[in-house]
């Protein structure tokens, strides 16, 4: 069962800063998760850069349509305004801490969209981290701030010289089928027809998604649909029937078939497994 523990946002000294100086001014949230097995976030866009440590588990994230694998002990950030989904393998439940925030001063678009593995001094600034995102003295937001701080300026003194990650237009493609994806969860969707709303050839596309992210625009849909349903078992407002057709299955048999072969249990397992009773209408 999704666990999380998450800080409001606090904020740094508003003072300007001088020319070539960084700080974080804005801590908008810092949270622990831990997710089940196969878990998937549809993706998102917002104003702030996000930082997620991995501690256990692996993570797979796909930001502005590249794969980027991140295992347990790593990170990646994706930057500002950039489009990026995850999505966690089946074989282990992922516990990870995530932090959006906002920066002042030096770019830091050489440190984000890469997988990153901390040296020993990062990877001892990120587990502190975890260790002060469990805490609530009145030091914490503090604390947090400054960890945060520095694991940022050590990665931008380590990227410094490196070169910015490259998005090619195959990339651009796949982020744009993603984007429609996550916007249109709730209609009929094929890949011919995805494909045709975002300009390209249905061949084209699934080419270009065995390429990169080793996966069928098919079968990408099919977990992006699945884990919304789990979305709507937790939130206990329609049954099984009613989530069948608003996610747009044929049938309730075939949206609960799929689910069991995804997951290895019934709807009605997973809805007990998380406190919902079943209502009338669902399958037993």
């Amino acid at each position: 069962m999704p666990k999380c523990a998450e800080r409001l946002p606090f904020a740094a000294d508003k003072t300007p800063k001088a020319a070539g100086t960084f700080r974080v001014a804005e801590v908008h949230t810092l949270t622990e998760q831990e997710q089940e097995r196969g878990f998937l976030f549809p993706g998102q866009s917002h104003p702030m850069l996000e930082l997620t440590y991995v501690e256990r588990g692996k993570l797979c994230f796909v930001c502005e349509g590249r794969r980027l694998p991140v295992a347990a002990g790593e990170m990646i950030l994706c930057s500002p305004g950039s489009w990026w989904m995850y999505y966690a393998e089946t074989d282990e439940a992922p516990r990870f801490l995530t932090a959006e925030l906002r920066t002042d001063g030096e770019a830091i678009q050489k440190i984000a969209g890469r997988t990153i593995a901390p040296n020993a001094a990062e990877k001892m600034i990120a587990e502190e981290l975890l260790s002060e995102c469990r805490r609530q003295d009145p030091y914490a937001d503090s604390m947090r701030l400054s960890l945060l701080t520095q694991l940022l300026i050590r990665l931008l003194r380590r990227f410094r010289n490196a070169d910015l990650p490259h998005i090619s237009g195959e990339n651009e493609i796949i982020c744009r089928a993603q984007q429609f994806v996550a916007l249109h969860s709730g209609e009929k969707l094929t890949v011919p027809y995805v494909a045709e709303c975002i300009g390209v050839s249905p061949s084209y596309l699934t080419a270009l998604f065995h390429k990169h992210l080793q996966i069928s625009p098919a079968e990408y849909i099919r977990r992006l649909k699945l884990q919304l349903s789990k979305d709507m078992i937790r939130q206990g407002n329609q049954n099984f029937t009613e989530i069948a057709a608003a996610l747009q299955y044929s049938t309730v048999h075939h949206f609960s078939r799929q689910f069991k072969e995804n997951f290895g249990i019934t709807p009605t397992q997973y809805a007990k497994s998380v406190r919902y009773a079943p209502q009338k209408g669902d399958l037993q």
